[in-house]
């Protein structure tokens, strides 16, 4: 499976709809420390629970050179 994907969600529930997909990468922003489930308190991309995993890469947004400079 070569699927790759990105969210804003990071719930329980719409790691449960990622893993249902059968995904294999996730890139999200932002863990959510209250009902995150990657990169948070439960991991659900990883647990040997359930019958398919996926990788799950936070990513830190930041200003690229260029617009850092059209910023300054």
């Amino acid at each position: 499976m070569g699927t790759h994907t990105h969210t804003q969600c990071s719930r329980a529930s719409c790691a449960m709809a990622l893993l249902h997909s059968r995904v294999a990468r996730v890139f999200y922003v932002e863990p959510n420390a209250d009902t995150g489930a990657l990169g948070s308190r439960l991991l659900l991309h990883t647990s040997r629970r359930l019958n398919h995993r996926f990788l799950a890469f936070r990513v830190v947004l930041g200003l690229s050179s260029t617009s850092r400079a059209e910023h300054e």
